[in-house]
């Protein structure tokens, strides 16, 4: 009996902060696609238009894929979608951090928020994996 009052509001709060994690990641993915290069303009963004050659829209659509795999009632459609999304997330703190260190102007305000959600993810993503 003790078992099921303890894990009970665990069944409450993770739903409740996934749907939390895919509004970010729909409004990251818009916020991208709708922005385009123009959003990119700062000396923060320049290792992302490396990476990416100058193809913004791919983050875009890396992290709204990965919003869609988490609205997906599946388990395991959920775990590869919060896999994509943790590591959208490490790409854009290191990208930050190169950034960071390359550019004077850089900010590097991002790199602590981006490796929280990863973090949050990677939470997400053991809740998920152990969950029955």
């Amino acid at each position: 009996m003790v078992k099921k009052v303890l894990f009970r509001p665990a069944r409450y709060f993770i739903p409740l902060v996934l749907g939390i994690v895919i509004f970010i990641h729909l409004g990251l993915a818009l916020a991208v696609i709708g922005g385009g290069i123009q959003r990119f303009s700062v000396p923060s963004y320049n290792p992302l238009i490396y990476y990416s050659h100058g193809h913004v829209w791919i983050w875009g659509l890396w992290i709204g894929l990965s919003a869609i795999f988490m609205m997906i009632p599946r388990r395991w459609v959920n775990i590869v979608g919060l896999w994509i999304g943790m590591l959208w997330h490490i790409v854009w703190m290191s990208c930050f951090t190169i950034a960071a260190t390359h550019y004077s102007t850089a900010g590097a305000t991002p790199i602590p928020i981006y490796a929280g959600l990863a973090m949050l993810c990677a939470a997400l993503l053991t809740a998920r994996v152990i969950d029955k």
